[in-house]
């Protein structure tokens, strides 16, 4: 941009420095504005990670129970065999006696 001519015919350079002041303030409003906005993501991203990572703690507490559960449901079917033999066993005695 060139300046634009005072009225001694000289360069106006106060236009041109006032005009380059505008630009500034716009580019530094600009900035503020991105710096807000990465802020704002930055925040939300902290968040999805805090979740991310409670869902993840509620999945293993999950995968426990049911790890719990199995082996409970394993126990109980060796006390159910255990007792159905001790059962045939007493019959079979029971039929020989």
């Amino acid at each position: 941009m060139s300046p634009t001519r005072n009225k001694a015919g000289g360069p106006n350079y106060k236009g041109h420095y006032q005009q380059s002041q505008i630009t500034l303030m716009n580019e530094r409003q600009k900035i503020v504005e991105l710096n807000t906005e990465t802020i704002r993501l930055t925040n939300e991203i902290e968040a999805i990670k805090s979740d991310y990572r409670r869902l993840m703690q509620d999945n293993l507490k999950t995968m426990k129970k049911e790890e719990e559960l199995i082996l409970g449901n394993k126990e109980m079917f060796k006390w159910t065999i255990i007792m159905a033999l001790t059962t045939i066993a007493v019959l079979i005695f029971a039929i020989l006696k």
